[in-house]
Formats: C-alpha cells, structure tokens, sequence
C-alpha cells in the first residue's frame, strides 16, 4: 500500500474512509475474490473489488498481488497488451447473493436499472418520474434516505436478523444535562458513527433493542421460527418478462420448503393492524414481488411471511402469512409494475402526473356521512320543533343567559 494509493482512493471513493477502503481491498485479494479485470502492459494486475457502498473500483497491483500501487474507476482507460481498455464493472448476473451490503443493493448491482418492490409501489401509488427520481443509476443526483426515524428500525434489524448495519449507544458523557444529543461533541460523534455505517442510539434505546430481539426471539420460537444469520438479507437478482428486478429478502431459508420472511418494526402489531398496514404501506406488492423474483431465479414455489413487532412495551410479534387471493390481486398490480417500468425504460419516457385538470367525485362513504347527518338533524327537528343549533346553543351558553 503506498500514500499515493490511498491518496487517489479519497478523491475517487469519497463515500469511504480512504483506510476503510484499502482494508476491505486487501480483504478481497487475500480472499481471492478481486477478479482480473485488465493486465497492464508492465505486467501488473488491476482487480476489480466491490466497496461496502457498493461503488467498484480497481486496484492496480504488482503481478503477485502483494502491493497496491494505485485505484482507478469506471470509465477510466488503461493501456493493455492488446491494446487500449475502457474499465467497466462486472454487472452480477440472475441469481441470489449472500454477501452483498445493503449499501450494494440500494445502488443496484443489476446490469439495467431494476426495479425494487420499493420502487415498484411508487410507480403504481405515484407516478414513474417519481420511482426515476429514486433510482441510483437513473436519477444521477441520486442519494440514500437516510433518516433518524430509520434508526431503531435499522437497529432492530440487526439485533434479529443477526445482519446488517451495526449500532452503537452514543457515550453519555457527550450528551446535553437534559440527555438530549445537542452537543457539539455529541454531534461529531453522531456524524464520525454514520459516517462508518454505524447508526448512534442512545443507551436507552440500546436496551430498548436488547429487549425486542429478546422478546422476538422467545415468540419465533413459539411459532417454530428460526432465523439463520447467513440466511438474513439475501438479494435476489431477477430478469421477469424482460424486465430485471430485485429483491432483499430479511431471511432467506435454504430449506425450500421454509417461508420467505421479512421483518417490519411497527407501533401496533395486533392482526387489525397489521391488515391496515398491509393496504397503507402496500406490502402485499413486496410480498408478490419478492415471490416472483425468488421463483425467477431459483425455481422454487415460496411461502411468503411478515413479522411485526411493536417498538415499545410489552414488544409483542405477530407472524402474519398473505392469503391466496391477496397474492393473486397483488400479481395483478407487480405485472403492472414491470409493464409500466420495461416501457419506461426502453422509451427513456418517465410521465409524471396527468396534464390538465383532473375531475374527481369523492366517495360514497364520505357523502353518506353527511348524509346522515341530514337526517339526524332533520329527526330532531320533528321531535323537539326546534333546530339542533338552537339546542346546542343553549348547552354552551353561560348560565342565567336567556335567549331572545
């Protein structure tokens, strides 16, 4: 490793600390898992390695491999025996990978831009210039959400799944007498921790997620669940019609008769609850998504489960399985999905709302509420001779006052 490596590595992979960077490189040579992407015409190697942000880059080493001499990027052009190569990255091919970062997959390893369950409810609820807005290798100002209401969900992840971003309890002598992170050294550690992928928690928060990954554990057990960490956060890269999709599945059993599971963090996780946020959230898209994807890349014929847990006391779980006809309508609305995106793409035409002005007719139910209302008012009106106002009037009015 020379300065001059690590020099270029800052200004070509500024997601990462330039010594973070080298390290997961010479990770990857040691693994044997940088393959060859070009031979220098001095007999050197330059490798191809995938950085935890999911960016590429490739290191240019001595022919043995053991020193890193400088990084280059895609896009840049060096001079091979054979003659002049552009570096492209290796896009992953159909199948499902265990051991990519969620950084890897929200940039989207695929070949084309694929579309995501994600992406696939925004089209459907908003419009494709919205789901081209979140899309990392279309929109090009691109940027991960990444947001403090996240945090415990992304937390909590970790401590059940066994895999994903790590957590950690900002110390308490950085915060504020009233325990808020207001300070500027409470602040400076919250940004050096994201900076390293690490989301800050408070203590109390620390334990707040011991205690959900307790209490889930426990209730998986009751339900006969058990989640293999190697089996947490499997991507799944598809191709369904022409269209190429993706997926990351919370757990992935090797057993093809297990479920597919994925884990949502909730305030309510009693069955009604979950209904609703099955309709508000369109999670019966993702179920259908992720199906599809996995049965495109495997073959194999999936269940498909929700675990939701409360995020406070007393943490309850509620393990919930979509129904055949939730699925089959949901098919209806994922076909639409990769309809409406194969024709995005292959036009580079991404409508956003209709043109003009949109007449609408409010529901039924809406106008049903006022009319009974009507109808109660106008029931009173018959039985007391006088209008509801009027009665209201006198209830409020202070006492002794006499209306004229």
């Amino acid at each position: 490793m020379t300065q001059h490596a690590l020099t270029r590595l800052a200004e070509r992979a500024p997601g990462i600390s330039p010594s973070e960077a080298m390290a997961q490189i010479h990770s990857a040579i040691a693994a044997d898992d940088a393959p060859i992407a070009a031979t220098g015409i001095s007999g050197c190697l330059i490798l191809e390695v995938r950085l935890s942000t999911g960016q590429v880059v490739f290191p240019v080493t001595t022919s043995d491999r053991k020193a890193v001499k400088t990084v280059l990027v895609a896009g840049m052009a060096v001079d091979c025996p054979d003659g002049r190569h552009v570096l492209a990255s290796r896009p992953l091919t159909p199948g499902v990978y265990r051991d990519l970062s969620d950084d890897q997959y929200h940039a989207d390893p695929s070949e084309r831009p694929s579309l995501s369950s994600t992406l696939a409810r925004v089209l459907l609820n908003q419009s494709p210039l919205h789901a081209w807005v979140q899309h990392p290798k279309l929109n090009p100002n691109w940027e991960p959400a990444d947001k403090k209401t996240f945090d415990i969900g992304r937390a909590a992840h970790r401590a059940v799944l066994g895999r994903g971003g790590e957590y950690a309890a900002i110390p308490s002598d950085l915060l504020a007498s009233n325990g808020a992170a207001s300070t500027k050294a409470a602040k400076e550690w919250i940004a050096e921790a994201r900076a390293a992928g690490i989301t800050p928690l408070k203590t109390e928060e620390v334990d707040q997620i011991g205690e959900m990954a307790k209490i889930a554990a426990e209730r998986m057990a009751d339900n006969g669940i058990t989640l293999d960490a190697k089996n947490s956060e499997a991507v799944v890269l598809a191709e369904i019609g022409g269209v190429p999709c993706r997926a990351m599945v919370d757990n992935a059993p090797t057993d093809p008769s297990q479920p597919l599971y994925d884990f949502k963090t909730c305030v309510d996780a009693s069955p009604d609850a979950c209904v609703r946020a099955v309709m508000n959230y369109g999670y019966d898209v993702q179920a259908r998504h992720y199906l599809d994807c996995w049965k495109a890349a495997t073959g194999e014929e999936r269940l498909f489960r929700y675990i939701f847990q409360e995020k406070s006391a007393p943490y309850e779980v509620c393990v919930v399985q979509m129904g055949n006809e939730s699925l089959m309508m949901a098919s209806k609305k994922t076909a639409r999905a990769r309809e409406v995106w194969g024709h995005c793409t292959r036009t580079d035409h991404w409508p956003g709302y209709p043109d003009g002005v949109v007449s609408i007719e409010l529901p039924e139910f809406y106008h049903a509420k006022w009319l009974e209302r009507e109808s109660a008012e106008a029931d009173h009106k018959r039985h007391y001779g006088r209008d509801v106002l009027d009665a209201a009037g006198r209830w409020q009015a202070p006492e002794g006052y006499a209306a004229e």
